[in-house]
């Protein structure tokens, strides 16, 4: 989680440096044209009456700035709050794709479908219906069927059963869709939910 609080740690502190340098210039324009009014005033009530036509200018600038500052405030923290959203969904979210990646795993590591191996994609399937949209519960219903169907078919020509030409070429369609998936098929998926931007 270093790499997420960086950035947010970075992007506090420049919001807060920005916010201090307006505040700041504010600041030192009134505290300017205060000590100028003071200054000024010895000198005669016409220039002193000109310099209070400007304080007050800037007494009417400066509820409508403070305004300002306070609703861009008020949408930075919105922003924030959107982007520690993420951030806190992401480990959440790189849990499931990494059941996903040791399930795909375990399934080569053997070189067949095995009982175990589905407890791992159901742990990811239980935990992706909050954290995901639509597509990435296709996705993994997807996997969960193929990989039913090639537990199936692998234990049909253990047994001697069916067509074994059809079932040895349906494995080697199924193998080759669990290679891809393996190789970037489940990196595609799952990279919209887990890119940072």
């Amino acid at each position: 989680m270093n790499i997420f609080s960086s950035k947010l740690y970075k992007a506090l502190r420049t919001i807060v440096s920005v916010h201090l340098w307006a505040i700041g210039w504010f600041i030192l324009v009134v505290l300017l044209v205060s000590l100028g009014y003071a200054f000024l005033s010895p000198w005669g009530k016409e220039t002193a009456n000109e310099y209070s036509k400007v304080v007050e200018s800037l007494g009417a600038f400066a509820t409508p700035l403070i305004a300002i500052i306070a609703l861009y405030i008020a949408f930075r923290q919105h922003k924030n709050d959107e982007q520690r959203l993420l951030f806190d969904a992401y480990d959440k979210r790189h849990s499931v794709y990494a059941k996903v990646t040791q399930f795909l795993k375990n399934i080569f590591t053997e070189g067949q479908v095995e009982f175990t191996h589905f407890s791992v994609l159901a742990e990811a399937i239980s935990e992706s219906h909050f954290l995901f949209e639509s597509d990435i519960h296709s996705y993994l219903d997807e996997l969960w069927n193929k990989a039913h169907k090639l537990r199936r078919l692998e234990r049909a020509l253990t047994r001697g059963k069916g067509d074994l030409s059809a079932n040895q070429m349906e494995q080697e369609t199924l193998w080759s869709y669990f290679d891809e998936q393996a190789k970037i098929g489940a990196r595609r998926r799952f990279k919209r939910y887990l890119a940072l931007r």
